[in-house]
C-alpha cells in the first residue's frame, strides 16, 4: 500500500464523524436547557428574597416605590408556574 492510499481511511472517518456531529446530540437537549433555565431563576429569586443583606436590600429596593413594590409581589407571594396566555 503507497502512502498516498494509507491516509485514506482516516480522512473518510474524519469526513464521516465531521458530517455526523449533529447526530450525537441527545435530542432531549431543550429539555435539559428548561430545567437549567429553571434552575437558574430558582436560585435568582431565593437571592432576591431571601439571601439579600439587609443594606443592600435598602439600597436597590428600599429607595423606589416601584422597586419596592415589584419586590413585594415577586417576593410575598410566590408564582410556582407563570400564567401564560391569559
Amino acid at each position: 500500500m503507497s502512502a498516498r492510499f494509507a491516509c485514506k481511511p482516516l480522512l473518510i472517518g474524519a469526513a464521516l464523524l465531521a458530517t455526523s456531529g449533529c447526530a450525537l446530540v441527545p435530542a432531549h437537549v431543550s429539555q435539559i436547557e428548561e430545567n437549567l433555565a429553571q434552575t437558574i431563576v430558582a436560585s435568582a429569586e431565593r437571592t432576591i428574597c431571601r439571601d439579600l443583606p439587609i443594606g443592600t436590600w435598602l439600597r436597590l429596593y428600599g429607595a423606589s416605590a416601584e422597586r419596592l413594590d415589584g419586590w413585594q409581589k415577586l417576593c410575598t407571594h410566590p408564582v410556582a408556574t407563570p400564567a401564560l396566555g391569559k
